[in-house]
């Protein structure tokens, strides 16, 4: 088959510790059945520290081994998924990284890491250093720093004609606010934007409020967490992107969610390349989400 005639963009797992042969190899099958495009994707089984040195060494075989067949390679920016820690090293810089939920009701504090009251009001924001908090500037900047930037200073010279891409994996602010029962997502300063759209304190209408039920105050604060996310770690990394000269694409957590990324079509807006990973059809009405006002 000559090569480029095969459209699919292969996601190749790395595992193990390949070596340069294997690698060779493993671009050549490709080349060999017409794929002129794979994504590199490293996740579970992979022997090599992730990022490291050896990792960096590791892509470059693959990246020059593909110049060489003029092939094209897409980026995967995280290890496993979700994106957005860098295998969790964000996390490690500082709790004020860890992703937040503002827990509604009832306390549970039998499973946080950290806990802290806002303006002495009786209720819970909660952090879990298991999760980067993708709602806040510095954390994002600091997993742009150690991927994206990175891999640039690595690869500067095949960006835009090797190297085309970029593809995350299921970003979400949501998984803190998942662990806990009746809670949503939270940053800091989303108490005072909430009173601008609505004139009432937040804290107060929380007390009240219930997660699982529709309300005007779980829609005020889901598209303030959806807003948040989009300019906070999906156009700055699309900004990013274009200004290296590759596409950003990959698909959201559940993108028939609403609640998990804010609005699923304004969010594919930020990708240069936009992409999903299942496309659901809602037909029973007990299913489908929708908001209303009491």
């Amino acid at each position: 088959m000559i090569n480029g005639t095969n459209n699919l963009i292969p996601m190749l797992s790395i595992t193990g510790r390949p070596n340069k042969e294997e690698i060779c190899r493993s671009v050549d099958r490709f080349y060999d059945v017409g794929i002129d495009t794979i994504l590199l994707y490293p996740r579970d089984g992979l022997e090599i520290e992730y990022m490291s040195d050896e990792w960096i060494t590791t892509i470059e075989h693959f990246i020059k081994h593909c110049a060489n067949k003029n092939m094209k390679v897409w980026l995967y920016d995280e290890f496993n998924w979700p994106s957005g820690s860098c295998k969790n090293n964000v996390q490690k810089f500082s709790p004020k990284f860890w992703q937040k939920c503002l827990k509604l009701g009832e306390f549970d504090t039998s499973k946080q890491d950290n806990i802290y009251n806002p303006d002495g009001n009786m209720l819970e924001i909660i952090s879990k250093c298991s999760n980067a908090d993708l709602l806040n500037p510095e954390a994002v900047d600091k997993f742009i720093e150690l991927t994206h930037e990175r891999y640039y200073r690595h690869f500067g010279e095949y960006f835009g004609n090797v190297i085309v891409g970029i593809f995350t994996d299921e970003p979400s602010y949501i998984y803190t606010a998942n662990e806990f029962e009746n809670s949503i997502p939270y940053y800091d300063g989303m108490e005072s934007e909430y009173k601008e759209i609505c004139g009432r304190d937040m804290f107060e209408d929380a007390k009240k409020a219930n997660s699982n039920e529709p309300s005007e105050f779980i829609k005020i604060t889901n598209d303030l967490a959806g807003k948040r996310f989009r300019d906070v770690f999906l156009s700055k990394i699309s900004n990013w992107c274009r200004e290296h000269n590759i596409e950003f694409t990959g698909h959201l957590l559940g993108e028939e969610h609403i609640t998990y990324n804010g609005n699923t079509l304004k969010d594919l807006k930020t990708f240069t390349l936009p992409g999903m990973d299942d496309i659901f059809t809602r037909y029973y009405k007990e299913i489908l989400q929708t908001y209303q006002y009491k």
